[in-house]
């Protein structure tokens, strides 16, 4: 089966985030397939930008196709010149044919940019194809929940075109999200066009461990350093600021993420200022590429004197376990929004899963991963207070409570959360549909 994925942000290990297309892709090949990734030139997300030489550029990734589309470069996820990326990548989609070697049995637009939908209709049905559409953000639900835009909106109204014409015209709707279908059914969506398939993990991240900047546990791997995992015991209360004892052995809390204009790890910040009297030995370590918050993140620690958090840059791919290794608790966040009523399936998390570490969920997402496996603890949405209490709760643990929540959180994701498992389901579920 040939099969060609649509999406803009679609990155590679080289490249950077996005990376769910790119596992998929190739574990399609692997099973026998051909893929082709078409991606935009420019993405915000990218670590690293690909080159490209006139409007489509063609590269081989480990044995998958790509074709970059050139598209006009922008800062950030809130500059307006994003939309005008957006409308270039989905013309030139039109003119994909053209470029490839052969006819596709299946088409993927992934989302949450919806319109490449079109163009890739009018392809699937000139050429014979399958369509798929891929919902891993609900557009233009997100935009208006989590963006403040007006439903009357000329912009979300046109998504909202663009959304419903997705659910009619589709052969087969994936998502990333749990609960999505809660949402498609009321627009009109029948269930058996709807499967869920989660985000994931590659099982050879696990050997890129020894890629990493940590040189500890390398000889046998991730094992060591999952059951190398450190309790603390509590530090003596302080009324001042305390610098921290470089003898005294830290707690550390990672959050790994973009930093996106909304500013999801706000929270966590305010939380470090709480803790920062008290327990001297918890520090704070946030990892990820700036998509427009980051100012917003060292204003706010700076306001509020939290130098026991660290902002670091961003790390590829090959090193996160590496970094991840070296940390005692993770956490991951979203905002307060009835939009995660339909669930998430935050890659970060499944990150910290594999790294085997026990997660703090700040979110009032439904049915997810860490509370359905037992790996962490969940608070309220962007409620400092209870997050502070649930960082203090876990770095008190013993250290054997830590292990077992990490190792479940491990056992999890090898069960049902790993690539070749879900390529396989996707797979299975485009054959159904062409059948059907």
């Amino acid at each position: 089966m040939r099969i060609w994925i649509f999406c803009p942000f679609a990155g590679s290990p080289r490249h950077g985030m996005n990376y769910r297309q790119f596992y998929f892709a190739r574990e399609f090949v692997r099973a026998g397939h051909e893929v082709l990734i078409v991606s935009s030139s420019y993405s915000h997300q990218f670590l690293v930008q690909p080159e490209t030489k006139g409007a489509y550029t063609k590269q081989n990734l480990e044995g998958v196709d790509y074709i970059w589309i050139k598209c006009p470069s922008f800062n950030g996820s809130a500059d307006p010149k994003r939309i005008f990326n957006w409308l270039v990548f989905t013309a030139r989609l039109y003119g994909i044919p053209r470029q490839a070697v052969a006819k596709p049995d299946a088409i993927i637009v992934s989302s949450p940019i919806p319109y490449p939908i079109v163009p890739a209709a009018f392809l699937a049905r000139k050429l014979g194809a399958t369509l798929v559409f891929e919902v891993r953000d609900i557009w233009p639900l997100s935009l208006v929940a989590l963006g403040s835009y007006s439903e009357k909106n000329p912009f979300i109204r046109l998504t909202q075109w663009v959304e419903d014409f997705a659910y009619r015209r589709a052969d087969l709707v994936v998502s990333a999200l749990p609960k999505a279908y809660e949402h498609m059914k009321p627009r009109g969506l029948p269930p058996e066009k709807f499967v869920w398939i989660s985000n994931g993990v590659d099982p050879d991240d696990l050997l890129v461990l020894q890629s990493g900047p940590s040189t500890k546990n390398t000889s046998t791997g991730i094992e060591d350093t999952v059951s190398g995992v450190r309790g603390q015991k509590k530090a003596a209360h302080v009324e001042s600021p305390a610098k921290v004892d470089k003898t005294c052995k830290q707690f550390k809390v990672c959050y790994a993420g973009s930093f996106h204009a909304r500013a999801v790890a706000l929270s966590l910040v305010e939380a470090a200022a709480l803790l920062r009297k008290s327990r001297p030995d918890i520090r704070f370590i946030l990892i990820g590429k700036d998509s427009g918050g980051l100012s917003i993140l060292k204003d706010q620690a700076a306001a509020l004197g939290a130098d026991n958090v660290e902002f670091r840059d961003p790390v590829p791919r090959t090193e996160m376990q590496g970094v991840l290794a070296e940390m005692d608790l993770c956490v991951g966040m979203t905002k307060s929004s009835p939009l995660y009523r339909f669930g998430i399936s935050l890659t970060k998390l499944f990150d910290y899963m594999l790294a085997g570490k026990p997660i703090i969920l700040s979110s009032n997402a439904q049915g997810d991963i860490v509370s359905e496996s037992g790996c962490g603890v969940k608070v309220p949405a962007e409620e400092a207070q209870a997050l502070a209490d649930a960082i203090l709760q876990m770095a008190d643990m013993e250290a054997s409570r830590l292990r077992a929540m990490g190792e479940k959180g491990r056992k999890a994701l090898f069960s049902s959360f790993v690539y070749p498992i879900l390529a396989g389901r996707y797979l299975d579920a485009i054959r159904r549909s062409d059948q059907g």
